[in-house]
């Protein structure tokens, strides 16, 4: 992304929106999974010379801005820079009585077990983790933090899926519900996409949903060899990370993650039980609870989810905060374009230290649960980090054994917020994954009780998620017209949070104070249909009025699209452009300009303006191409 200023040159920013592509790491084929020797360390190493965001300075902490409360007794998580040979790593781990859990190691890290002597003797990881970040050898090591489920369960009881259509049961409010029957009218045969659901075990053999769990058609069942060569010995339905075997059942202890499922993927239309988000969502089964787990667990899991073909992973799970270890494959999960949702969790804070990974990566959104009402539900987390809500109390899904009940919390609405952005994934397949949560935050409602919880007051709707024929423009440029730069870059347009674009006006004179720049946009459609531009912004002071205008191609002028008054709070405005003009505004190279003018003028002579500060929170145009 470019970007120049008229009157200030804004800081540049590195926002990338990444397509599918053939991950390099794909390519490599993991070393002994399990029987990892010395050798298999020099890969380890090399690799990590691509890995995102690695940090030498973490040490036994997490990232800043988040916390845990429990870390692996016997292990930690350790990186050797690239060229260091395995002699040098094999030396390190003899001083300190140290050797390789090949269960939880993988070609990105690797995991290193205290033996029971030194652990007897009262040494903790914490130190050795220490002398490692010390160590000229070592790219990083860090903790590794346990993993839990993440829900509220209500005693098992029968009733109706009124997140799909609430008519009032359960004294509901009729159509606090995501509009699913709406949207099934119009998804017709939608292609078929994969789900990964990360949790503590699935039921894959439960009457609702076996016919839609995943099959590893590159592997042959039972043979006992890795017949695609990923890895995993006979992974024809997943893999469990928590026990280290092909079954992602998890055997009794797959409540939890059976009832996530179920949301996202319980068959739809087969006449049995409940329905999931339709026919064509495929339901990926990965198990990493319980154990104990840790993030290292957490991040094996990820990385298959990925490598394997997941379009979307969900994740539900409770612990506020995260690691390097863990931040990288979610970073790698964004470089393959694979979406990841995740769940705000239940302990009613804003803000808590999780959601900081939202911003991190440009794949990540965090789900807040609402009940039949739409009123945030007691539990929830929320805060300006979260980007949605989505149905989380009392959900009907399945149980194991063919069972059904009803559960809340956080992990509920996220499987559902999950299977929303699959459909999105899968009538767009051209949408990159920024693209389709783009979607997914710009078509939910506003609900007004949701505005002071969830930026907006978002709660997903279904219908309009996959009716809606808007692409979203990528922006390409933006330039200040009038004022002084004072905060925020291009990325902080991008999406509804608390990072914003600011401008401090300048004045001019009689006419009064302003604050202008343009937006340049990259249009994904050559032709258009319609367009809408959507503006979330609003003033330090009452008074200020916006202007949206776009610049005519033919004209060399710009033309009013609209305006509002801006209030000192962030208001959405939604300005649609009219048919007959839309030719005149994209160009041969498909550049779509647009023009924000916030300003108060001068009424009387005698009156003088104050000077004030535009902030934009949001800025997005939407093109629709010729049916």
């Amino acid at each position: 992304m470019r970007h120049t200023a008229v009157t200030g040159l804004l800081p540049q920013t590195g926002f990338k929106r990444y397509r599918k592509m053939n991950h390099p790491f794909t390519k490599v084929r993991l070393v002994a999974k399990f029987g990892l020797i010395a050798s298999a360390l020099a890969l380890i190493s090399a690799s990590y010379a691509q890995l995102p965001g690695s940090n030498s300075g973490l040490g036994g902490n997490l990232i800043p801005g988040s916390q845990t409360t429990d870390y692996a007794p016997d292990h930690f998580i350790v990186v050797f820079k690239p060229g260091t040979s395995s002699s040098i790593m094999q030396s390190y781990m003899q001083r300190y009585g140290l050797s390789i859990d090949t269960h939880r190691t993988s070609k990105y890290f690797t995991v290193l077990k205290l033996s029971n002597t030194a652990m007897e003797s009262g040494v903790k990881p914490q130190m050795l983790v220490s002398q490692f970040l010390a160590n000229p050898a070592v790219a990083y090591a860090e903790l590794d933090g346990v993993v839990t489920p993440d829900f509220i369960p209500n005693d098992p009881q029968f009733g109706g899926q009124y997140h799909h259509n609430n008519t009032g049961q359960g004294g509901g409010t009729p159509d606090a519900d995501i509009d699913s029957p709406e949207a099934w009218d119009v998804l017709g045969a939608a292609p078929d996409v994969i789900v990964a659901i990360l949790d503590d075990g699935i039921d894959w053999q439960h009457e609702d949903l076996a016919a839609s769990i995943w099959s590893n058609t590159d592997e042959i069942d039972a043979n006992g060899i890795d017949d695609d060569g990923n890895g995993f010995i006979d992974d024809v339905r997943g893999w469990d990370f928590a026990d280290g075997d092909n079954d992602p059942d998890g055997d009794a202890v797959n409540s939890h993650g059976t009832h996530c499922a179920g949301i996202t993927g319980a068959t739809h239309n087969n006449g049995i039980g409940v329905s999931g988000c339709g026919s064509n969502i495929i339901i990926m089964p990965i198990r990493f609870y319980p154990g104990p787990s840790y993030f290292s667990d957490f991040a094996n899991a990820i990385d298959y989810a990925w490598e394997n073909g997941a379009d979307v992973i969900s994740a539900s799970y409770n612990i506020d905060g995260y690691n390097q270890t863990f931040l990288n494959a979610v970073k790698r999960a964004e470089t393959a374009d694979v979406i990841y949702v995740n769940s705000a969790g239940n302990n009613g804070q804003m803000n808590p230290p999780r959601q900081a990974l939202r911003n991190q990566a440009t794949n990540v959104i965090f789900v807040c649960a609402n009940d039949n009402k739409d009123n945030l539900a007691s539990f929830s987390n929320y805060g300006t980090l979260c980007d949605v809500s989505a149905p989380g109390v009392n959900i009907l899904s399945l149980f194991p054994d063919d069972g059904y009940v009803l559960n809340s919390g956080t992990s509920m609405s996220t499987p559902l917020a999950a299977g929303v952005v699959a459909q999105i994934r899968a009538v767009n397949p051209a949408y990159t994954a920024r693209q389709c949560l783009d979607v997914l935050i710009q078509t939910s409602d506003s609900i007004p009780q949701l505005v002071s919880k969830v930026p907006g007051g978002r709660r997903i709707n279904f219908f309009a998620a996959v009716d809606s024929s808007f692409i979203p423009a990528t922006l390409d440029s933006t330039e200040i017209v009038l004022g002084t730069p004072s905060g925020g870059n291009d990325s902080s347009l991008l999406d509804s949070d608390d990072n914003r674009f600011l401008i401090t006006s300048q004045n001019m004179g009689t006419q009064g104070d302003y604050a202008v720049f343009n937006a340049t946009f990259d249009s994904p459609v050559s032709s258009l249909r319609k367009m809408r531009i959507h503006v979330e912004s609003h003033s330090n002071i009452d008074g200020v009025s916006q202007f949206v205008y776009i610049y005519n191609w033919t004209t060399g002028v710009w033309d009013n699209a609209g305006n509002s008054r801006l209030k000192t709070t962030d208001t959405e405005v939604d300005f649609d452009i009219a048919t007959s003009k839309l030719p005149h505004y994209i160009n041969g190279s498909g550049q779509i300009r647009v023009r924000l003018n916030a300003s108060q003028t001068v009424r009387r002579s005698y009156l003088r303006t104050t000077a004030f500060t535009f902030r934009v929170d949001e800025l997005g145009v939407g093109v629709a191409e010729p049916n």
